[in-house]
């Protein structure tokens, strides 16, 4: 499994605070997050698969290629930071930009440089990054696994929402063979 990949990785980060970035297999932004506690929190999204953006399957981890991440001494204005991340980048599940402006995003933020940044990646080959018959298969697993949870808990709006997402990401996907 790909996701295995980063067990070992992840295992070595900081348990300090930081800001990390989800990226996609076509280098497009997929989210944003922050943690006091950096290893904990990419351990939740990618060796536990409790955090909520995974749990309910907004992101699915076999579309991340590669992970950025800053590590930060102390948590004081992590959060004004990731608002600052998050409004650069413009990453496909993290809250719109007119949401961010409403929480009175100040522009006098320092963001982080990429070249100060770490990456984790995939360790892939770079004829299985994106190969589309390899994404079908796993974007049909997280929809299977999602029907399966909606089975057992029901369908909430936002599920359903997701779940439509995931299903014509998958035409697109599938229209590219």
């Amino acid at each position: 499994m790909r996701i295995l990949s980063y067990r070992k990785k992840i295992s070595q980060i900081s348990e300090n605070p930081g800001i990390y970035i989800f990226y996609g297999f076509d280098d497009t932004p997929l989210y944003v997050g922050k943690s006091g506690n950096l290893k904990n929190r990419l351990g939740q999204h990618f060796i536990r698969f409790d955090s909520s953006i995974i749990a309910d399957r907004t992101l699915d981890p076999y579309e991340v290629a590669y992970i950025r991440y800053w590590v930060f001494k102390d948590s004081n204005e992590i959060s004004k930071i990731e608002h600052a991340v998050i409004f650069k980048y413009q990453p496909k599940f993290n809250l719109s930009t007119s949401d961010l402006k409403r929480k009175s995003l100040q522009p006098n933020i320092n963001i982080p440089r990429e070249e100060e940044s770490t990456l984790i990646d995939l360790d892939l080959p770079e004829s299985k990054r994106g190969e589309p018959l390899l994404r079908i298969k796993n974007k049909s697993h997280l929809i299977n696994e999602m029907a399966r949870k909606f089975e057992l808990s029901g369908v909430t709006k936002k599920a359903k929402l997701s779940l439509i997402k995931h299903c014509e990401e998958l035409l697109s996907i599938a229209e590219k063979i």
